[in-house]
């Protein structure tokens, strides 16, 4: 009789020395290959903690002996042949198993394998290589003040519920590539070498990097954070990439460090070399203080929420390029106010700068919150959003050209409508009474202004009838040269 393992995960069982076979799911099982459940979610006596599989019971004694065995035991690894290694492949380890303490100099082999519920790995030692790539963890596991040594593969990894790495120390490479982590994720303090990788991780509730230490090279490219996302007092090497990252809640980069005490050195939390290019922050971005060392890359950002950047240093690399701002109006006056005042903040950081066209784009953001806070005076904001309707909020060098055409067409049809009416049809001598309300303003009103024949009727018996819908056309036109020109100006204004 064999186990089951060949079969169902396609490598032959590690353990041909095993005589006892335990039945579950229609096949024939080694202790070690045993399954913690069935494909409908049936669990093996190795969960349910009977015949034997009780916590200190016989079956559980002979399982937890010879795992830790192996993990002590001096065996030759053919492709790692300056280490020991232990091969734990596929194995199922029940609930509440113990690794706390272990350590040796080994390679582990955990890929595949499946843990229960509250498996502790606290205090454990992987000095070498340690490999979890596709494991399935359950609920509380627990790797609180671990230690990883060359390198750490967690890629494809799942984990069912909460887990811990608080304190953790990873000197080499951490792949957690494509992991899953189904509950909370807590690397508070943890300690990353260089070559951390969490592309394409998901991490379904609360990621807690708070005050974790990441060498350089460490990315999160991809990488999807459907709760808060803590990485305030987080320290960064050179080179951070969240390209493409998707923050569904908030994101907090904030540096709350206190005041460095004149007697002892503070962590260096200044970011470099960091990329958010083309990532979606749907809540709140927190980058509060944070010093921003070398360029940091925001180019196509989405950021549908509140953006805090309140006493941040900023590099001249900063790059807005394409970045979308979108929320200018907040649940009641006091989030439109915090938005408007988060906006001010980017707006004096870019022409700290002489960033002009970015300075411009987050003062009509500015300006766009404002016009929408109904605290603000009613004059105040209807002169706004003519700023905003005629240039853009002095952005567009086009739109007042573009207004000014119309203003013109329209004024030409109504005056030639008039000119019709008294049975004038000259509509050059129209076109150049439209021209004259530009290019020489008011002329109407002074006595020196000689009529076209079909105006002097309208001049005798009905001069409010040419003369005020010709001084407003005046009056916009005006606006719009004056328009023109501030946004000409401050398109090409060089200091």
């Amino acid at each position: 009789m064999t186990c089951a393992c060949e079969s169902v995960h396609k490598f032959p069982c590690q353990f041909p020395g095993e005589t006892e076979f335990f039945d579950f799911a229609g096949r024939q099982w080694c202790r070690f290959h045993l399954p913690l459940q069935d494909a409908d979610g049936n669990k093996s006596a190795k969960v349910r903690g009977d015949n034997g599989w009780e916590e200190g019971g016989v079956e559980w004694r002979k399982f937890a002996v010879e795992i830790h065995d192996r993990l002590h035991a001096a065996l030759r690894s053919s492709f790692l042949e300056d280490y020991t290694r232990a091969n734990l492949q596929g194995v199922a380890i029940p609930p509440n198993f113990d690794f706390t303490g272990a350590a040796d100099k080994f390679h582990v082999n955990f890929n595949r394998a499946s843990f229960g519920d509250e498996v502790s790995f606290d205090g454990t030692a992987f000095t070498n290589e340690a490999g979890f790539v596709d494991a399935i963890f359950g609920g509380r596991i627990s790797f609180l003040s671990g230690k990883f040594g060359h390198r750490a593969h967690f890629e494809g990894a799942i984990f069912s519920d909460d887990v811990s790495f608080a304190g953790t120390t990873f000197s080499g490479y951490a792949g957690f590539e494509g992991a899953t982590f189904g509950g909370g994720v807590n690397f508070d303090g943890a300690t990353f070498g260089d070559g951390a990788n969490f592309d394409c991780t998901t991490f379904c509730y609360k990621a807690n990097f708070k005050a974790a230490t990441f060498g350089n090279v460490t990315r999160f490219e991809r990488a999807t954070f459907e709760g808060y996302a803590d990485f305030s007092d987080a320290s960064f090497g050179v080179g951070i990439n969240f390209t493409q990252a998707i923050f569904k809640d908030v994101a907090d980069f904030s540096d709350t460090a206190p005041a460095p005490n004149p007697d002892t050195a503070r962590r260096d939390l200044a970011l470099r070399f960091i990329s958010f290019r083309k990532a979606i922050f749907n809540g709140q971005a927190i980058f509060e203080n944070r010093a921003f060392a070398t360029s940091s890359l925001f180019d196509g950002a989405i950021f549908e929420n509140l953006a805090q950047f309140h006493g941040c240093e900023f590099h001249q690399g900063m790059f807005f390029h394409e970045a979308d701002f979108r929320k200018t109006i907040g649940g009641n006056n006091t989030q439109t106010a915090e938005l408007e005042q988060s906006y001010r903040t980017l707006k004096r950081a870019m022409a700290d700068l002489h960033a002009r066209n970015e300075e411009a784009d987050f003062f009509a953001l500015e300006m766009e919150c404002r016009r929408q806070r109904g605290s603000v005076p009613r004059l105040e904001r209807i002169v706004a959003t003519a700023y905003k309707i005629f240039s853009d909020y002095g952005r567009s060098i086009a739109r007042p050209l573009v207004w000014m055409g119309f203003l013109l067409g329209y004024g030409f049809a109504y005056f030639y409508h008039l000119a019709q009416a008294k049975s004038f049809r000259a509509p050059g001598h129209v076109l150049r009474f439209v021209m004259e309300q530009v290019v020489t303003p008011f002329s109407i009103w002074t006595n020196r202004y000689v009529p076209d024949p079909w105006m002097a009727d309208y001049l005798k018996d009905h001069p409010m009838q040419l003369r005020v819908p010709a001084t407003l056309m005046t009056l916009m036109a005006i606006t719009l040269i004056a328009l023109f020109l501030l946004a000409l100006r401050r398109r090409f204004k060089m200091d």
